[in-house]
Parts: C-alpha cells; structure tokens; sequence
C-alpha cells in the first residue's frame, strides 16, 4: 500500500466501553494539545442551558481553581464567563460545525491561570495575559474542547504585522522610491513613489527585472548589485548609480538613480532585497557642470589651465608611444595691461574674448588651444615627425622655408602669431595687438637609450615643458616683444640660475643678508632732511649689494615678497624708534607691497608692531604705488582709512604714471604725493611743466603734502621749488645708504614732520 485508504462514514465506537472517554481523551491530548475537556448538555438537547465536564485533563479544573468532573461551567465560573461558554458550546450542538477561536486568560504572580472578570479583558493589576486557543469540536451529542497556549505565537504574529505595517508606512511615504525583489531581482512589490520615479504605472513594476529598467550599458551594474548585496549578511548594503528610462518603451526619458540595496531576504517582514531608489539626475548635471566649469575657463570659454596640464601630460605619452615631437606655444598679448588701464576692464576682457576666438577658429583644427590665465594662451600642435617638410605640414603655412628638424617650435609659432596679431575693434575703439610667444619641442624618448633626459613622461615632463615655453615667453618679452623666441639650453642655464638666486634669497632671509638703505628727502624751503625712505638692499655674499628691483621680482615668483616686506616693515619701525628716542629724526617713509595690502588686518599689525618698537606712528608714513593698488578703491580706501585712524599716514608713490592717478587722489585718503621720476626727467618740457604746476596746484588745495621724485640736476630742483614743491628726493640730494650716512648728508635733520606736512 502506498498510502493509508481515507476514512468514510461516520466515525464509530462502543458506547457502552468504560475505558473509552479516558481513551479518547489521553490520545487527543498526546496530539499537542495542552489540554483536552469534553462537555455533557444539561437541559433540552436542541437549547442546553449549562454543559457538565465528563472528562477534563486538568485544564477547566485549573481555570477553576476547583476539581471540575461532574460539575457545570456555571458552576465553575464567574457568571460573565460562563455564559459565554455556554454561548459557544451550544452554537457547537446546535450547528454542528467546529469553532475555532483565540481567549485570553488572566495569569497571576504565582502562576496560576484564572478566566477574567470581563470576557475579553484582562483584569486591573494581573501580572500578564496568556492567550489559549481553544477548538471545540461536536462528537456524539457532546462538545469536545482542545486548548493551546498560543501566546508566544500570538506575540510573534503582532510583532510581524506590526513589522510590516512600519515597513509600510516608511517605503510608502519615504522620499526615495522603495522596491522590493527577490533574490533573482524580480520586483514583488513596489512603493508609491517607483510610479514617479519609473514613469509607469502603479502595478506596471511587479514581476519586473529590476535590472531590465536600466539602460542597457547600465544592465550589468544592476545586476552585479543584486548579487553583492545577496551574498551579504542581513542587513549588508550596497550601491550603485546608473540610468534608467523613465516611462515605458525606447523613448522614455533617460534619468540617472541611485540605487541602493539592503539584505533583508532573511527577514520574515520583508522577505526580499530592498532596494532605495533616488532620482539624481539634477545632481549628476550640476557635478557635470562643474567639472565643466573645473576645466573650462569662464571668459572666453577655452580650456584652462587645469584641462590643459592633463592634455599635456597625455600628450608627452602619446609622443612616447607614437614616436613623434610635438611643440608647444605660450603666448601673451604685449602691453595688455595698457589696454586695461586706458579702456578699463571690461574692454581687456573684450580683447580677450576676441583674440580667443581668432585662435579658434584660424588655428590648424587639432591644435590644442587653452587659456592659461590672465591674457596668456597656449599652443600645442601634436604628431610632427623630425622633418622640415612634415613641419610645414603640420603647423600650417608658415613665413620662410623650415632649415630643420628644431623648426617645429618656430612654424608654431609663425602660424599663432599670424592669428592673433592685428586690428581689434574693443567697444567702439579699435587697437593693434602683437604678442610674445615662447616655444618649446617636445623630442619622444629614444626607447634604448641611456641617456634620455630624466622626467621626459607624465606629469613632471609636462610641467617641465610649460615651464620652459613660459621662460622662452620671458625671454621674448625682455628682448623686445611682438617676437618669438625658443627655448634653449643656455635660456634654461639662466632660468635655473634665477632658481638658485631664490634658494639664496630664502637664505638671505635666514642669515640675515638683508639690510636697509635710507635715502633722504629733503625740504625745498630750506633745503634740510626732513624725512628717509625705506629701500631694501640684499648683501649677496659674492655679488656684493643688490638692489631691491634685481631681486623683488624674483621674490615674487617663489613666494618671498611676505617675508621680505614683513621683515623690512620691521626694521624700519625698529629704525624709526631709535631716531625718535634720539629726538631729531626724520619722518619714516616705508613701501608696503601688493601682497601686505591684501591683508585685512595689516592696521592691527603696523599698530602691534609700532607699538613693540615704540614708534609714534605720526612720522611713519607707509608708502602705496599705483601699480599695486588695484581695483577694489572702496575696500582698499577702507583700509587705508583705518591705518590713519591709528595715526599713520599714506603716501602715494609714482603718482603721475599711470592713468588713474587722479582717481585715487579723489577717493583715497592721500597725506602725501611723491610725483614720479618721469616729471623731474622731461621738467624742461612745456606740457609737462603745465602738468606739474596743475599737479601741485590740486594737492595744495587738498592740503596734500607733495615730493618730486628723481631730482637728479640744479634745473630741476630749482623748478620744482620755485613751483611750491613741498619736498624732493633724489640723486642730487643724496644716494640711498646705510643708516649711518644718513647723518651725514647737507644740513642733518630737521626733526619730525616739518615744513609742508598736510595735517
């Protein structure tokens, strides 16, 4: 037999068996039930009253707290109880079905289970609820009863849909949309927010492959998410973006989500792999649009320097790769600074703008064209095998024949001065432009040798060659401008020796080579020192004294000009204190440097240092030319206001040599007026007579003390002291020197801010 023959008719037995009810009762509760009670109807069969225990396992006794055999559920009982019992058991009779239903039980401190005051609720102070499923069965005109104690069941089944109601209620109302998958990634339910993020309908995603939203490029990330984060413990995340098409078929809206997965197959609530899904497509296009940015320059709209070190630098690899040179251009436009300063700003951008798109659209298509910053572009031109001809080839049309395999760099450069230079209208006005350009070939490496050039890939070799165009582009411009000129070894010689000048110069710093030299100003009423100007000298241990012009520059490039003008602010106020506590020194005058006035809060510091060297800060004036001014007047006027109001005073140097002198003197607090060298020296001019006396006649209504600078004959002293000149200063009343000659030129000092000083 393969199986046991299914029970038929009615079920039977020997009524008149005594051992059967015990029988029948012991073998149901040996089936799992923790108890079994059989129940006798007391009253008419077809309507029982009360129902009589014939047969108990000790459950209804334990209730009770009584023994139970032969007596009624009411006599058992509370009556509430009871008649629910009875209730119950007579639906059983009369309707003959089996009812099946859960009750709960008051279980008190002690152990012991008691039925509750009210049916259904358990009584005020018990210790705990048990829940008892009972099965109350009809057989043979009795009821038969089975309890349970089902409560940890029950408990778990309420932690499980509450479960589910939490997860509910977090996918439905989160913010990113929420899909469930199996282990295979086939949605088994969905949140209402997939609907927005999917474009489809609300049922549309269930039995869906995830993956199959993705576009096809993106399949595989998809999938290779589901598969980690199944082979991850319960709870193990993993991540992934890709594009999906929003909205059914091929021409549904591509959308970039952030999907990200969670374990929970284990979990009996979820069942599944959760996956998060996040719409970040406007994120995705603002980082786009920032690496655009990143790369991209704003103005002109080329690519910037930082775009164009990484072309570069692929580049010199493809140059190793392919066997072939390729040379590269820096250009900048010659007196650009000129064009900003007499037409403003906005028309050097103009310029720009145009001389941009020139190159763009005249260069050979290929070259790679950036902006490396301010009006300095660059060149490259990629694949020139080392011959003249292919040369001529590669850079375009070009003035004169190639005389060789080192004529790559010099046709570039022809081709881009052919582009950029000309006419260009800038507003309303037209101008010439020329440019300086430094070249540089690159030569690939010889894959054998021994003696290729250390660096020649990657990014040092790239940084290398820019840095040697720039010095070539230098190089043009000290020669001339509007000219070419290429990189060579003996222009690399003198680039590394200004590279070891500024390793000496950190060095000055350290072993204090640097001194300060004062050269006098002197007043023209009676031809005394009044004041001294700072001048910084650098004692070179080989090359003797240096002045200030053959090293600052320099200083600038490698990051010095802090420390240089922090440490000759320093020595001039310490120079000051000693003059004043001998009481006839003269007025202080110290330059302050573009980078000093940059500082926000270069006034606390003057004032801290001042009052460290216990210097009245009434003769120290600090000394601003217009070159290093700028263009933020109301902020820098801020500044300067602020440095007045702890007594010092401002000087404005070189005025008369640029274009907005005037500018500044309406809206800077100026004491002082130093009229540039460029006066003194064309003094026997009518037109610049007529500009001086305009010059002084202005600062003397302003109560601005003035100084001609490079007074260097009688003529022109005598002109600017017949004119009213308050002070002058130059070679012919005395060179710059140390301190200890100051005292030593025509008259001594005149003592503190006297003759001609603007209150």
């Amino acid at each position: 037999m393969d199986a046991l023959p299914e029970d038929s008719g009615p079920p039977a037995w020997d009524p008149d068996e005594p051992a059967l009810l015990a029988a029948l009762v012991a073998g149901l509760a040996a089936q799992g039930s923790d108890g079994v009670t059989v129940l006798r109807p007391v009253g008419p069969p077809d309507a029982p009253t009360d129902f009589r225990v014939v047969a108990d396992t000790g459950m209804t006794a334990r209730l009770a707290g009584v023994p139970s055999l032969g007596r009624t559920l009411r006599e058992l009982y509370p009556p509430a109880f009871a008649d629910r019992l009875v209730a119950v058991n007579r639906e059983v009779l009369t309707t003959g079905g089996t009812v099946r239903e859960d009750v709960e039980l008051v279980a008190d401190a002690d152990g012991r289970l008691r039925p509750p005051a009210v049916p259904g609720a358990p009584d005020e102070g018990s210790s705990a609820t048990r829940v008892a499923e009972t099965v109350r069965v009809p057989a043979g005109g009795l009821v038969v009863v089975l309890w349970r104690d089902v409560t940890d069941v029950r408990r778990a089944e309420a932690a499980r849909r509450s479960s589910e109601q939490r997860f509910r209620a977090l996918v439905e109302n989160a913010a990113d949309a929420v899909v469930v998958t199996d282990a295979g990634g086939t949605v088994t339910w969905s949140g209402p927010a997939a609907v927005r993020v999917s474009g489809r309908g609300a049922d549309a995603l269930d039995g869906v492959a995830l993956p199959a939203l993705a576009l096809p490029e993106d399949r595989g990330l998809v999938e290779a998410l589901l598969r980690d984060v199944a082979a991850e413990p319960t709870g193990g995340t993993a991540e992934v973006h890709a594009r999906v098409l929003r909205g059914p078929g091929p021409e549904g809206e591509v959308r970039w989500l952030h999907l990200l997965a969670a374990n929970w197959l284990d979990e009996p609530a979820v069942a599944g792999l959760v996956v998060h899904l996040r719409d970040v497509t406007a994120q995705r296009a603002a980082e786009d649009q920032l690496h655009q940015i990143a790369l991209e320059d704003p103005l002109t709209g080329l690519p910037n320097r930082r775009w164009f070190l990484g072309a570069l630098r692929d580049a010199v690899a493809r140059s190793a790769r392919d066997g072939t040179s390729f040379a590269l251009a820096v250009l900048d436009v010659d007196d650009f600074r000129v064009v900003n300063d007499s037409l403003g700003h906005a028309a050097g951008d103009l310029l720009l703008v145009e001389l941009a798109a020139r190159l763009a659209t005249q260069l050979r298509p290929g070259l790679a064209l950036a902006r490396l910053g301010g009006d300095e572009f660059v060149v490259v031109a990629e694949g020139l095998p080392v011959t003249a001809s292919t040369l001529r080839d590669a850079c375009g049309n070009a003035h004169g024949e190639a005389t060789g395999e080192d004529d790559a760099g010099t046709r570039l450069a022809a081709r881009v001065a052919a582009a950029a230079e000309g006419r260009f209208r800038v507003g309303s006005v037209a101008t010439r432009v020329t440019v300086s350009i430094g070249v540089v070939t690159h030569q690939p490496e010889d894959p054998g040798g021994d003696d290729a050039p250390a660096g020649l890939t990657g990014g040092r070799r790239a940084e290398e060659l820019l840095a040697q165009a720039d010095a070539a582009l230098h190089e043009a411009k000290r020669r001339g401008r509007a000219r070419a000129e290429p990189f060579t070894a003996e222009l690399g010689a003198r680039v590394q020796h200004r590279l070891d000048l500024g390793s000496q110069l950190h060095q000055a710093l350290e072993q204090e080579e640097l001194e300060l030299y004062w050269q006098p100003i002197v007043r023209l009423a009676d031809r005394r020192t009044v004041a001294a100007e700072a001048l910084l000298r650098w004692n070179h241990p080989r090359r003797g004294v240096v002045e200030a012009a053959q090293f600052l520059p320099l200083a600038g490039e490698v990051g010095l000009m802090p420390a240089l003008s922090s440490w000759a602010v320093d020595a001039a106020l310490g120079q000051a204190a000693r003059w004043q506590a001998a009481g006839d020194g003269p007025d202080v005058f110290i330059n302050l440097a573009a980078v000093q006035l940059a500082v926000a809060e270069l006034d606390r510091e003057l004032a801290g240092l001042a009052a460290w060297h216990g210097v009245d800060p009434h003769g120290v004036f600090f000394e601003l030319s217009e070159e290093v001014l700028g263009t933020d007047v109301p902020g820098l006027g801020d500044r300067l206001r602020r440095k007045r109001e702890r007594g010092f005073a401002i000087a404005l140097d070189d005025f008369g040599a640029g274009n907005t002198a005037l500018t500044w003197l309406r809206r800077m607090p100026v004491d002082v007026l130093k009229l540039d060298r460029s006066f003194a020296v064309s003094v026997d001019e009518s037109r610049t007579r007529t500009v001086v006396r305009a010059i002084l006649g202005l600062a003397r209504d302003l109560g601005v003390r003035t100084i001609a600078e490079g007074v260097e004959t009688e003529e022109q002293l005598a002109f600017f002291t017949e004119e009213g000149c308050d002070d002058a200063q130059g070679y012919l009343l005395g060179r710059p020197g140390p301190v200890a000659l100051l005292g030593g030129f025509a008259g001594g000092f005149a003592g503190g801010s006297a003759g001609g000083s603007a209150s």
